[in-house]
């Protein structure tokens, strides 16, 4: 009998907890419907962001959608957050309104738009030529992005390795060093991909002075870069060692 009451009794808990979370949510996202509260609704949104991979999420998701038309970019930006996030742990589709985020008018909701929906492994039909404008925007977080959604919605198809292949020659380094690997991993080009990998390792500068500084802590990513790379030589020299030995007698 006793062992029946504790059972009921964890029951009831359960229930209990379950009733309380449901409210919780449906609380924060009636103070994100509310107009004129940016603060608050930009905290809510961050607080359904947070419980992303518990399915009581999915709930947020209509009204999530609807901020990403808000006015506040504030508000756009988490709303982007938030709704990657939890479609993405919930495995549930990317939609086409996220990623049109790419074309926001606002810095920081675009580059929330390349974060949040660069991490889905299928996109829905129409991204892929939101990605193709991205490869061209003036916003280098973005174009610094383009190369991988190029390589998940289009592959190796001619059209979209022309367009990495012109992303490669991008002044920025970052935007360029993510074409190089975008472009390996769609064509396999072994020449091409070691005459990268043996640059970047030659451009290995130690960081001195502050590392704090804008141009130290570029300096720092591209020698992790390097140090990357070094790892892929080694194991194209044991899976590919003829095409690598051509490759590096060519260079």
């Amino acid at each position: 009998m006793r062992g029946h009451i504790f059972a009921a009794l964890a029951a009831a808990a359960v229930i209990l907890l379950a009733g309380r979370a449901s409210a919780q949510i449906e609380e924060w996202i009636r103070t994100v419907q509310q107009p004129g509260k940016s603060s608050e609704r930009a905290a809510a949104l961050v607080e359904i962001r947070g419980i992303a991979k518990e399915p009581r999420a999915l709930s947020a998701v209509p009204t999530l959608l609807g901020c990403l038309k808000d006015k506040e970019a504030k508000i756009r930006e988490e709303a982007v957050a938030a709704l990657g996030s939890i479609l993405y742990l919930q495995k549930q589709p990317c939609p086409l309104a996220l990623v049109e985020m790419l074309n926001d008018s606002d810095a920081d909701v675009r580059l929330a738009a390349s974060t949040y929906g660069g991490i889905f492994s299928e996109y829905p039909e129409g991204s892929l030529a939101i990605f193709k404008k991205a490869a061209r925007s003036p916003d280098r977080n973005v174009r610094s992005d383009a190369p991988h959604l190029l390589k998940v919605a289009g592959g190796n198809a001619p059209d979209v390795v022309r367009i990495m292949q012109e992303l490669a020659e991008d002044p920025d380094w970052q935007v360029a060093n993510n074409a190089e690997i975008a472009l390996w991993h769609v064509t396999k080009n072994v020449e091409r991909f070691t005459l990268f990998c043996l640059r970047s390792i030659a451009a290995y500068r130690p960081v001195e002075g502050d590392p704090a500084t804008p141009e130290n802590q570029q300096r720092a990513i591209r020698n992790l870069q390097a140090a990357s790379l070094v790892g892929l030589l080694k194991q194209e020299a044991q899976s590919q060692p003829a095409e690598l030995s051509r490759a590096l007698l060519k260079e």
